[in-house]
C-alpha cells in the first residue's frame, strides 16, 4: 500500500508530526509513503494563506523552513527502515507568482511535485467558506471551469509539477453551486488538458479525498480516467489527501480498486 499524498503539521490546516504518520503507516502495512505540505505563496492570499507553523512557531512561506522538512525526512529516513519514505509537496499554482514558485522548488531535492488550482482570481474554491464570494466572482458554470481550466492550462505548460492534484477539484463545491452541468462542462475542457498533460510528461494524482464529500467519487472520476486511458495517460499517483491522522488511510482502498479496475500503473 501506498499513499503519496499526506499534509503533516506544518501546514496550518493540518495536524501530526512526520513521525506520527510514519509509525502509523508502518502499523497498516505500507510500503511508501510521501509528504505534501503546502506551498501557497500568492501575494493576494497573504493574510489568509502564507503561514507555516515551524515548532511553536509560525512562520511565512517565503522562509526557510523547506531546509528543515527535509532535515526531518532525511531523520525519518534513517530511524524508520521499513518503509520508503519520499519527500514530495503540493504546490498551489498563481500565474502571477510562477517564477518564484519555479525558483524556491528548484532550490529543494523534492522527489515529486503535486501542482494545484486552489483558488480562482484570489477566491478559495476549497473552502465553505468562501463560497459567497465565488457565487459573487462568476455568475455560471461555463465562467467558473473557463477560469480554473485557463489557470490549469498555464500550470502544465510552466513544467514546474511532476503530477497534477485533484484535478476536477472545481467540483467539491462546484456541484452545489452551478449543479450538474459542471460535470459535463468539466469534460469537454478535459480532453485537450489531458492531451497537453501527456505532451507535457505530466501525470495525475487518484485522490481520494472526494469520497469524504456527499459526491462519493474520487478526483478524478471515473469518467475522467476514462479519458485518461484514451489520451494515453500511463502513469498514477495515489493519495489520500490526509491532513488529521485520524483520516489517515480512509478510502484509499477504494483508491486501488480504481486503480485495479483500470489498470493503472502507479509510480513517482
Amino acid at each position: 500500500m501506498r499513499d503519496y499524498h499526506l499534509h503533516p503539521g506544518y501546514s496550518l490546516d493540518a495536524e501530526g508530526s512526520l513521525e506520527d504518520y510514519i509509525k502509523m503507516a508502518i502499523k497498516l502495512n505500507y510500503q511508501e509513503i510521501g509528504f505534501t505540505p503546502h506551498l501557497e505563496i500568492s501575494k493576494k492570499r497573504k493574510e489568509s494563506d502564507d503561514f507555516i507553523k515551524l515548532g511553536n512557531r509560525i512562520v511565512d512561506m517565503r522562509s526557510d523552513w523547506l531546509s528543515h522538512y527535509f532535515s526531518e525526512v532525511e531523520k525519518m529516513k534513517k530511524k524508520y527502515k521499513e518503509i520508503k519514505i519520499k519527500a514530495g509537496i503540493e504546490v498551489g499554482y498563481y500565474e502571477e507568482e510562477e517564477e518564484e514558485i519555479r525558483e524556491i522548488v528548484k532550490r529543494y531535492p523534492f522527489d515529486y511535485i503535486l501542482g494545484a488550482i486552489h483558488s480562482l482570481d484570489s477566491i478559495s474554491i476549497t473552502e465553505a467558506k468562501e463560497n459567497e464570494r465565488l457565487i459573487k466572482a462568476f455568475s455560471n458554470a461555463g465562467e467558473y471551469l473557463e477560469r480554473y481550466f485557463y489557470l490549469l492550462k498555464k500550470a502544465i505548460e510552466s513544467r514546474i509539477f511532476t503530477h497534477i492534484a485533484h484535478i476536477d477539484i472545481y467540483k467539491k463545491f462546484g456541484y452545489k453551486i452551478f449543479g450538474m452541468e459542471i460535470k459535463v462542462l468539466g469534460l469537454r475542457y478535459l480532453k485537450d488538458i489531458l492531451k497537453l498533460m501527456k505532451e507535457n510528461n505530466i501525470s495525475l494524482e487518484i485522490n481520494t479525498s472526494g469520497f469524504r464529500q456527499f459526491f462519493k467519487e474520487s478526483y478524478p472520476s471515473e469518467e475522467i480516467i476514462r479519458l485518461c486511458k484514451k489520451v494515453g495517460i500511463k502513469r498514477f499517483l495515489i493519495g489520500s489527501d490526509t491532513h488529521y491522522l485520524k483520516d489517515f488511510g480512509d478510502y484509499i482502498h477504494w483508491g486501488y480498486l480504481i486503480i485495479k479496475r483500470y489498470r493503472l500503473k502507479v509510480r513517482l
